[in-house]
């Protein structure tokens, strides 16, 4: 008994083989492609393999031998779409370098028309998928149809093949679905099918609600928006030089404001947010549709805003003019809310002073421009500020006493103030040299001068509010110290009821009187 080496098929040394065998049964296209076709028969069992042809050229062209009759199925490659290929097999045995055939068994399979190209996802939102493909000249129409529920389920056919998209409804956010797409075609009532294409897309996350301008000033616009419960970060962008500028991105850790600087006054600008969700699979990562929002800057306000003091019972306040304004409104902090005190019909006055007012009494005053063009009113924003009213100059400002070197000043109290501020006019400008932190503090002493010397001082009380202080008004005195006296005074005894007093001379003197204690 020998065995081939080739095909396993065994036979006696004086086996002579037949010259047919059983014809290959059940040859049938097993599976169809658009470029291949898997061939597929039933098992020969008096074959050793199977020597498969296809009809090309003009000629049977052998593609394959099997030497194994268990291997039933073989796939052919490269094929052409939508085309019809002849095939047949026959069985065989191989004895030594001898191979005995069979019969021929033909098949003719066709290829199926093209799939579908270029299938993605058109467009993409919290609840739809937009899936779009290319036209596919060879087809009627094509068949869509999504995988739920563990099983393919068929959601739209189209009626012509230039209908190229289709948009599925009512999906959950940030959910990942399969979809596929294949081509018909129907001839005579027989209707023929491509393979089918596949993708995979995920919704976008729900968009981000609630974006709005939350408040603006001449040179900044603050947005404000509800969180996302599944984001883990915010993308702001804005419009500009014609294109999307990224802005910052934002933790939604973080409160939901962000306030975008460094505008110009009187401006529209367009924002727009996205909700992100990125984790540490890129795969997992998701994002929102963006949101808009527009936002105007408010006009300009005065440059400049200052109050002063008239009287105990007066402030002036004085502002700049500002060219983009029709007008002004004047305000005052007073009974725990702002009250309105002058609106101005024009842009060039540019004070107004408050009456009736406290003494010694700081107030708040803020000011804003307005414009009003075709009946709408721009505002900007507010400038304030503090002043406040006089508290007096100081009373009675006196020398209380003067030697040669020190001048000792004195005044009345000024129950309005906090302190007071001394200063001497010395090389040619007020120099402060005092400053008490006691409204009792009524004199204090000038030290260190030359004698027989003219020297101006003032003094003027102030007050605190907050961090800021507050002053009164001067009030000035001129003050001589005195001549320089003798140098030396001694005295001698001269007997035991006279005593001799010398002195130097002093040059500036014209005389000299001696006092004695007694008494």
């Amino acid at each position: 008994l020998h065995t081939c080496t080739k095909c396993g098929y065994s036979f006696q040394d004086d086996f002579v083989p037949a010259l047919s065998h059983n014809k290959v049964t059940g040859l049938r296209a097993k599976v169809r492609y658009t470029n291949s076709l898997i061939l597929a028969w039933d098992e020969n069992e008096d074959a050793g393999g199977y020597e498969i042809e296809q009809y090309r050229d003009g000629d049977w062209q052998c593609i394959e031998t099997i030497y194994d009759n268990t291997e039933v199925s073989y796939k052919v490659d490269d094929l052409r779409a939508d085309t019809t290929y002849t095939f047949r097999i026959r069985p065989f045995v191989c004895i030594q370098d001898y191979n005995s055939y069979g019969e021929y068994t033909r098949l003719a399979a066709k290829t199926r028309i093209p799939n579908v190209t270029g299938l993605t996802s058109k467009s993409i939102s919290s609840s739809t998928i937009t899936l779009s493909w290319n036209k596919n000249n060879k087809a009627t129409g094509y068949v869509i149809e999504q995988y739920k529920g563990g099983k393919w389920s068929g959601i739209a056919t189209t009626k012509n093949n230039t209908t190229l998209s289709f948009t599925v409804k009512g999906l959950e956010t940030d959910t990942t679905y399969t979809f596929r797409v294949k081509a018909y075609r129907t001839v005579n009532g027989k209707t023929e099918y491509s393979e089918y294409r596949r993708i995979q897309k995920t919704t976008a996350m729900d968009n981000v609600t609630g974006f709005k301008v939350k408040s603006t000033t001449s040179n900044s616009v603050t947005l404000t928006w509800n969180k996302t419960d599944r984001t883990t970060d915010y993308k702001i962008e804005q419009y500009k030089g014609g294109k999307w500028v990224d802005v910052d991105y934002i933790s939604n850790e973080k409160s939901p404001v962000y306030t975008v600087t460094g505008l110009a006054p009187d401006t529209t600008y367009t924002f727009r947010i996205m909700a992100l969700k990125i984790t540490c699979m890129p795969e997992a990562n998701n994002n929102s549709d963006y949101v808009r929002v527009a936002g105007k800057t408010r006009i300009s306000n005065a440059a400049k805003f200052a109050g002063t003091a008239l009287s105990n019972s007066a402030i002036k306040l004085v502002w700049s003019k500002n060219n983009m304004a029709t007008g002004y409104v004047i305000e005052q902090y007073k009974g725990g809310k702002w009250t309105a005190l002058a609106t101005t019909k024009n842009n060039t006055t540019l004070t107004f002073t408050v009456k009736g007012l406290a003494s010694a009494t700081v107030y708040s005053f803020r000011i804003k421009s307005f414009r009003t063009v075709n009946g709408k009113t721009d505002y900007s924003e507010y400038t304030s500020l503090k002043a406040a009213t006089s508290f007096g100059g100081v009373n009675n400002l006196t020398v209380k006493s003067y030697t040669a070197s020190a001048i000792t000043l004195a005044w009345n109290k000024n129950a309005s103030a906090n302190g007071y501020v001394v200063e001497q006019y010395k090389g040619g400008k007020w120099i402060q040299i005092a400053k008490t932190s006691s409204n009792a503090v009524v004199s204090y002493t000038v030290n260190g001068l030359k004698a027989d010397t003219l020297y101006t001082f003032r003094i003027k009380g102030y007050v605190v509010s907050g961090t800021t202080e507050y002053s009164g008004e001067y009030t000035r005195l001129a003050a001589k110290t005195r001549i320089a006296n003798v140098g030396t005074f001694k005295g001698s005894t001269v007997s035991d009821s006279a005593v001799k007093l010398d002195w130097s001379k002093n040059d500036k003197a014209t005389g000299y009187v001696i006092e004695q204690y007694k008494g």
